[in-house]
This record gives structure tokens, sequence and C-alpha cells, in this order.
């Protein structure tokens, strides 16, 4: 096995992991220590929110596997806009979540594991 396949190999082992802790909708605190691990619930609001933004990312990715197969139809180039709308309206939202931790953590392995299935 190569550097390479080792290193991808370790890289989706974590990923693993985070996303197991983001489907089980807790995150380990960074002051965790010796073995002992805290989780850290999400608000109600912040949940809603990642359902929110998973549901847009799913409807994204479906305009990007269209756009791929019919590049010039004008329905898929609207759509794709219409969702470009939609990301501007929960940015400022985004913005203000992304300052936790536990909800940046959470954020960052949906939109992971979203940009592994485009």
């Amino acid at each position: 096995m190569n550097g390479y396949d080792e290193n991808r190999r370790r890289f989706l082992s974590r990923i693993g992991l985070s996303l197991g802790l983001a489907l089980s909708g807790e995150v380990i605190a960074p002051e965790a220590k010796a073995g002992v691990l805290v989780a850290e619930k999400l608000t109600v609001e912040q949940e809603e929110f990642l359902i929110t933004y998973r549901d847009w990312m799913k409807g994204f990715k479906e305009v990007i596997e269209l756009r791929k197969t019919e590049p010039d139809d004008l329905g898929h180039n609207k759509r794709l806009m219409a969702l470009a709308e939609e990301a501007k309206a929960f940015r400022e939202q985004l913005m203000e979540y992304m300052k936790e931790e536990p909800f940046a953590r959470r954020f960052m392995v949906i939109t992971e594991e979203m940009t592994l299935m485009i």
C-alpha cells in the first residue's frame, strides 16, 4: 500500500467518526480530557437550521446532477439561481451560528458529506 492509500484510509476513517458524531446529534467538546467525553447538544433552532441546510444541499445536488446531463436546459439554470437566492437568505443566520464550535463542527461534517456526494 502506498502513502496515498494510507492517508486516504486515515482521512475516510476520520470522516466516518465525524459523521457518526453528527448523526448522533452530539459533538465532543475540545476540553474533554483523558477519555472523559463531554457531549454538547445544539439548540432547537440550530438543529432546524441544519435540517433546512441539508434539504437545501440535496436540492443543490439534484440540480448539479441534472446540469451534468442537460447543461443547456434553462430550467436547471433557473433552479440553480433560485437555490443561490435561498442561500443568501440564510447566510446571516449561518454566520451567527458558526460562532459556536459545536454547530460549526456539525455544519462542516454535513457540508463535507454532501461535497463527497457531488
